[in-house]
């Protein structure tokens, strides 16, 4: 008489029922290979059987994922300059726009700027501020007039020159 091949159970196999439908036995769980050196003999048992199109694959994937991995870490270091260059650009003023001409009081204070900080180093950038507008209110008219006058000849800004 012929032996007859079993038959795998109808429907489907539920938890408790044994993985392995021929010997009725639940299967041995599988132990890690304890050393390194069963592990590579392991690793290299699996690669021995790998067709050449699969190698060739597994090797794009590797690469793939070292190429992956040294690009996180690059973005990662240029996180904090790429923010600056963002931050930068926000603040980038266009020079296209038509510019108002200096008034009266900036031209005074851009000529007596340097004698003032010349003669009275210790002075701060808002002290200096204070004393020129203070010496600009103890300008004569004619001496503002003459500022206006400086401010008339000047053309706006033309941003084709």
């Amino acid at each position: 008489s012929a032996l007859q091949q079993p038959t795998p159970p109808a429907g489907k196999a539920s938890s408790s029922s044994p993985s392995c439908w021929e010997c009725n036995s639940t299967p041995k769980r599988r132990t890690k290979p304890e050393t390194s050196r069963e592990i590579s003999k392991k690793r290299s048992g699996r690669w021995k059987t790998i067709s050449r199109k699969g190698k060739k694959n597994s090797k794009k994937a590797a690469k793939h994922r070292r190429q992956r991995r040294s690009k996180k870490k690059a973005s990662r270091a240029l996180r904090g300059v790429r923010k600056m260059q963002r931050r930068r650009q926000r603040k980038r003023v266009s020079f296209t726009i038509d510019k108002q001409p200096l008034s009266p009081f900036f031209l005074f204070m851009a000529k007596n700027r340097p004698k003032l900080q010349r003669s009275n180093p210790q002075l701060t950038a808002v002290e200096t501020a204070k004393t020129l507008g203070k010496m600009w209110h103890e300008q004569s008219q004619s001496d503002r007039e003459m500022y206006r006058e400086q401010l008339k000849g000047k053309p706006k800004f033309d941003p084709e020159d």
